[in-house]
């Protein structure tokens, strides 16, 4: 019983991700990062609000688009270039683009 104990607290649960589908094409969708062309996964998503802040998200004027990546690291890099984040980019290093969050940079692969 302890063997079987200690087995179970070294496993941790999978993570269950599928590549995205684009029924436009017929095939797989493309990484949203702008220099890669990998297979999008459904783990790696973000969601982009194209509506002002005063509008609810549950409201029928809000707009939304899910952007898709192959990997965390692409997801991070457009997470970081978009909206307030960016401001801050620049001011860390002169530009938006490029760039990983700060404390991500050498984790994620």
């Amino acid at each position: 019983m302890a063997d079987q104990r200690a087995v179970m607290a070294h496993q941790s649960h999978a993570r269950i991700g599928r590549k995205i589908i684009n029924f436009d094409t017929g095939g797989y969708g493309v990484c949203a990062w702008a220099e890669c062309d990998a297979d999008a996964c459904s783990l790696y998503q973000t969601r982009h609000h194209e509506h002002a802040r005063s509008i609810r998200c549950d409201s029928p004027l809000a707009r939304h688009i899910t952007y898709a990546f192959c990997t965390e690291r692409h997801k991070l890099y457009w997470d970081n270039a978009t909206g307030p984040n960016a401001l801050e980019s620049i001011a860390r290093t002169g530009r938006a683009w490029g760039n990983l969050p700060v404390g991500d940079r050498g984790t994620i692969r």
